[in-house]
């Protein structure tokens, strides 16, 4: 049989679930994610698991903080006036904010506080920090 090396183009079936089971992402019932592998399309611990992989192979891979979404980073959470917030939104806590910073940078960011004249945002992904566990299927290389 034919393995999947780098520079392939696959389609991948894959759930995502952190040690205690809990479940962020599920798209092994659905239509299959399609990258090339190398191309950082995912993340990096997925794509080099695919490597050697045969078509219908199936596996589990326990990926480390570094090589999924980053460690969790205090520095990327800040507070910032409710007189900066646009008058359009009323800020909720978990509610997604875009950032933008003097140098023409923008982020994504998340409410985790908020009080009468204040915002708490974290800019770091939200499974930053975390190992994650993914359950693996090769189901098609392309080319």
């Amino acid at each position: 049989m034919v393995k999947a090396k780098i520079g392939d183009r696959v389609q991948v079936l894959l759930k995502g679930r952190l040690e205690d089971g809990t479940i962020f992402s599920d798209q092994y019932e659905k239509k299959p994610i399609e990258f090339t592998i190398g191309e950082n399309n995912l993340i990096n611990g997925i794509e080099m698991s695919i490597v050697g992989m045969e078509e219908s192979e199936s596996r589990s891979i326990k990926v480390p903080p570094e090589e999924a979404y980053g460690h969790y980073q205090k520095q990327l959470i800040s507070t910032i006036n409710l007189s900066q917030v646009s008058n359009t939104i009323t800020p909720k806590l978990g509610m997604g904010l875009q950032l933008k910073y003097s140098n023409g940078r923008s982020v994504n960011a998340r409410i985790v506080d908020i009080s009468n004249s204040k915002i708490v945002v974290d800019a770091n992904h939200a499974l930053a920090g975390k190992t994650c566990v993914f359950d693996l299927k090769l189901f098609k290389i392309l080319s």
